[in-house]
């Protein structure tokens, strides 16, 4: 059997991965060039709002992604295969019945 071995990653480099993911991503900087000027005063230095509104960004998507990921474990814990199979069946229905909602409602 082959096996790949595992390389040791550089510290920092899930961050700087993270930085790289959310810079790329369209919809954030558009949401930052909303969200952020409204906030920010002409009065006040510039530096220290901006520190303290990624500050506080920082630690909502923290707490929020931490609480996903326990969430996510739960999940894996609590779905069973018995239980992934009547969730399927259960979306699968709500699918088909939704499809079928759509269909006549057009008549």
């Amino acid at each position: 059997e082959w096996v790949m071995a595992e390389r040791p990653r550089p510290a920092g480099s899930f961050l700087l991965q993270g930085f790289i993911v959310i810079m790329s991503n369209p919809k954030m900087v558009v949401l930052f060039g909303m969200l952020i000027p409204p906030f920010i005063s002409a009065d006040q230095p510039f530096v220290p709002q901006m520190l303290a509104l990624s500050l506080t960004f920082t630690a909502i998507a923290c707490i929020t992604d931490c609480l996903y990921a326990l969430a996510a474990g739960r999940a894996g814990q609590w779905l069973s295969k018995t239980r992934l199979r009547a969730l399927e069946t259960a979306s699968g229905l709500c699918l088909i019945g939704g499809g079928m909602w759509l269909a006549l409602r057009g008549r």
